[in-house]
């Protein structure tokens, strides 16, 4: 319209549909964007054109419009938040929470290893030095970085008699698997292939991690490793805290929380079959307990525990129980297949949930007196089995969610040699 009257000018009627059920409604009226003079074809803002809303006026009574309720209204909402994944995308925030978990693993045993080294080294046919060793060929096993100091490997004597040079390596080298370098690394790497739905906080813990670890390789030998271990402990908590506290719980959270989860009870497992599934003498074992709990985050409620007469009267015993069945423990791995399940219900699978629980099962039927009062043979191969049983639950979960890739090694585990 002018200020002559109605004029004809090129126009664009932009109408809306409201998508219910399995149809389209198309809404009475729209918004209609007018060219800017009658002899222009091009009708953009820039151009001089005028927006404004067309109402239908109806002459007589006609079929209301759509109208959703406010459920049906909330239940769209809560479907837009649910973000599509890849199955790659899905396996990068998998295996980001898992080298996530791992890192922060390899972080908490080089801080105890290298603790009892600086304290035992020296003092050969001790408690302490047989703590330290034993911690140390946990920290092989557990890493699976060969040769390590496990006893009957090439060079072991010599590397338990100075184990600096290889702690140093296990933290700071990026080429070798199964180092604390590596593995942030691998964090890293997964986490920018997902960028777009992760915080951008996330990036900038991983980018101070890194920074840390650079520096820490330049210091060469002079290098502190606790002080090191513990700043990248603290990334990895950054990240879990961040996870927890930040993101929606859809699938990007599920696949991340997944992988940790999996990750957690996957090494929680392995730590216990090669450290407490093992006879020693009553002060070495109490040492490796302990080593074992503060690994697991577990020692202050072990000791309140213990003060107040509550569980085991059996100190290795009750450690086990805390860090395998005890329900209420967060670090323990009913809890986490617990909460894997949880992550997984929102791409439910019944073969999945079959054998995570059934690895539940298993575990809450331990009897850890029993064990601790009999031969730990039986341990050590119920920790065995449990750990194949939890690999072919990874293995489930790739073969139903992710893309998968050429095969690659890492960690020397079967399941971690598919995907990554």
């Amino acid at each position: 319209m002018s200020t002559t009257g109605l004029v004809p000018r090129p126009m664009v009627l932009r109408t809306f549909a409201v998508a219910y059920d399995t149809n389209y409604h198309v809404l009475p009226g729209g918004m209609a964007r007018v060219a800017g003079s009658s002899d222009s074809l091009v009708i953009t803002n820039r151009t001089g054109a005028l927006a404004k809303d067309v109402w239908v006026v109806e002459a007589e009574s006609v079929t209301p419009p759509l109208v959703l309720s406010p459920a049906f209204a909330r239940s769209r909402r809560q479907a837009t938040v649910l973000p599509r994944l890849t199955p790659r995308g899905a396996g990068s925030l998998y295996w980001t929470g898992r080298y996530s978990e791992r890192a922060q693993s390899t972080a908490r045993l080089l801080n105890v290893v290298e603790n009892l080294v600086e304290d035992n080294l020296t003092r050969t046919d001790t408690p302490g030095h047989t703590a330290m060793v034993a911690m140390l060929v946990a920290l092989t096993e557990v890493t699976a970085v060969r040769p390590g100091f496990a006893a009957g490997e090439p060079g072991s004597a010599e590397r338990r008699a100075n184990p600096l040079p290889l702690l140093r390596d296990l933290l700071l080298d990026p080429d070798l698997r199964g180092s604390l370098a590596h593995n942030a690394l691998r964090m890293t790497r997964s986490a920018q292939e997902v960028r777009e739905v992760l915080s951008l906080d996330t990036f900038g813990i991983l980018n101070r991690l890194q920074t840390t670890l650079n520096e820490a390789r330049a210091l060469g030998e002079e290098v502190h490793i606790q002080d090191v271990a513990s700043h990248a402990m603290e990334a990895c908590l950054a990240l879990s805290g961040l996870a927890s506290e930040s993101l929606i719980r859809d699938s990007i959270w599920a696949f991340l929380e997944a992988g940790r989860r999996m990750e957690r009870a996957q090494l929680t497992v392995r730590l216990l079959r090669n450290s407490l599934a093992v006879e020693r003498s009553p002060v070495a074992e109490a040492l490796v307990t302990e080593g074992v709990l503060r690994v697991g985050d577990s020692l202050i409620t072990y000791r309140r525990r213990m003060a107040a007469g509550v569980g085991s009267a059996i100190p290795a015993g009750e450690a086990v129980h805390l860090l395998t069945t005890d329900e209420t423990n967060p670090r323990s791995v009913v809890f986490s297949l617990r909460r894997l399940l949880e992550a997984l219900a929102q791409t439910y699978d019944p073969v999945i949930e079959g054998a995570v629980n059934a690895i539940i099962d298993r575990l809450v039927t331990i009897d850890t007196d029993e064990s601790f009062l009999s031969r730990r043979v039986a341990l050590f191969d119920l920790m065995a089995d449990i750990e194949s049983d939890l690999r072919g639950v990874s293995d489930l979960i790739e073969a139903a969610h992710f893309e998968q890739q050429p095969a690659s090694r890492s960690f020397s585990v079967p399941e971690i040699g598919g995907w990554r």
